[in-house]
């Protein structure tokens, strides 16, 4: 089995999954969360961008023999901050006019990468911000995971000793305060110490791939058997409606099983027919706009509300003024910033764009 890596360039099938996701999310804050899982389309955004980040570091560290931890962080601004200051400068600017408000503390909040906490805790949160709770969750990784591979880097197997921990230990924390607190279930779905191992399971998989025993292990677990196994057990994750099963065991399932999903996706010998499917023309577009996708969709379906529109127009329209605001915010904020990356050492493929756009 040979399993596809970032320092290999794009990965088309990769943004098939991100086109999934975000549809997933899209069509679940349109008016069907009822019936569409929007938040696990938020949880493999957080496992793929775990694998994609975790990846990088790896591969650059086995090409150079080391690891800039100011140009990684340079390089992730560059490619996140200019899109989210763009969104949040204007969807400010659009509240400020029509309620004579200026929310400061929400575009703070927002822009410092405190919007799942601020969200929790704040009792006069006005933005439309709510998605960008997950974005600060991926920042709060982008900031502390550097530092943890600088100290293990030379030591791989406590490195994936030291990750299984604290998957374990999120699910633990998760239990403790479900069972033990009786914390909100908002605070278990948005904050970071909940939700971190979602993104862990994703460097697991990095790092289990880039070894020869690795290697015979995910030989193993992309086994159709186990595939349907995974299948199922992810399918269980959204039938079982106990709450304490859904805010504690139901995240650490799905990672499991996005363990084996997505590693049959990226080199799974039986598994070519579906990587066709998330090769598809469309999905990687769909999935090379995610981030423009995921930043905008949630204030222009916010924003058709007060027109009364019936359902499907209104789901219509919500989805295609969002296509709208994504390719503009990625052509004329984001592309802008990609050739200025390109200084600060990173030459594969970053997480959010094909080849020809790093």
């Amino acid at each position: 089995m040979r399993l596809t890596n970032p320092a290999q360039g794009y990965v088309p099938a990769i943004d098939g999954v991100r086109a999934f996701s975000i549809l997933l999310v899209l069509l679940s804050h349109a008016g069907l969360g009822d019936r569409i899982p929007g938040g696990f389309g938020v949880t493999v955004f957080f496992f793929i961008s775990g694998y994609l980040i975790a990846g990088l570091m790896l591969d650059e560290d086995a090409r150079t023999g080391g690891f800039s931890l100011p140009q990684f962080y340079i390089r992730r601004a560059l490619r996140l901050v200019p899109a989210l200051l763009a969104y949040v400068l204007l969807t400010s600017a659009v509240f400020t006019v029509v309620t004579h408000v200026v929310p400061w503390r929400d575009m703070l909040a927002a822009i410092f990468y405190v919007a799942n906490y601020y969200g929790i805790f704040a009792q006069d949160a006005r933005m439309p911000y709510g998605p960008l709770w997950s974005l600060a969750v991926e920042e709060h990784f982008y900031l502390a995971f550097p530092l943890l591979f600088l100290a293990l880097r030379r030591h791989r197997q406590a490195l994936l000793w030291t990750l299984c921990a604290l998957c374990a230990a999120v699910l633990a924390w998760r239990v403790f305060l479900v069972t033990g607190l009786g914390v909100s279930s908002e605070y278990i779905y948005r904050a970071t110490d909940c939700q971190i191992d979602s993104i862990i399971y994703g460097v697991l998989l990095a790092v289990v791939a880039r070894s020869a025993t690795g290697v015979r292990l995910l030989e193993r677990v992309t086994h159709p058997g186990v595939f349907v196994v995974a299948g199922v057990a992810l399918l269980t994750t959204f039938l079982i409606r106990d709450e304490p099963f859904r805010y504690t065991v139901r995240y650490s399932i799905q990672g499991l099983a996005l363990f084996v999903l997505i590693s049959a996706v990226l080199g799974g010998a039986h598994y070519r027919l579906l990587r066709k499917v998330l090769e598809l023309p469309v999905l990687t577009w769909i999935g090379r706009l995610s981030y423009s996708l995921y930043l905008w969709h949630y204030a222009v379906i916010t924003a058709l509300q007060p027109l009364g529109l019936p359902l499907v127009a209104h789901m219509a329209a919500g989805v295609a003024l969002s296509f709208v605001a994504a390719v503009l915010s990625y052509r004329l904020v984001e592309q802008p910033f990609i050739g200025l990356r390109k200084r600060f050492g990173s030459h594969a493929a970053e997480p959010t764009e094909p080849p020809a756009t790093v």
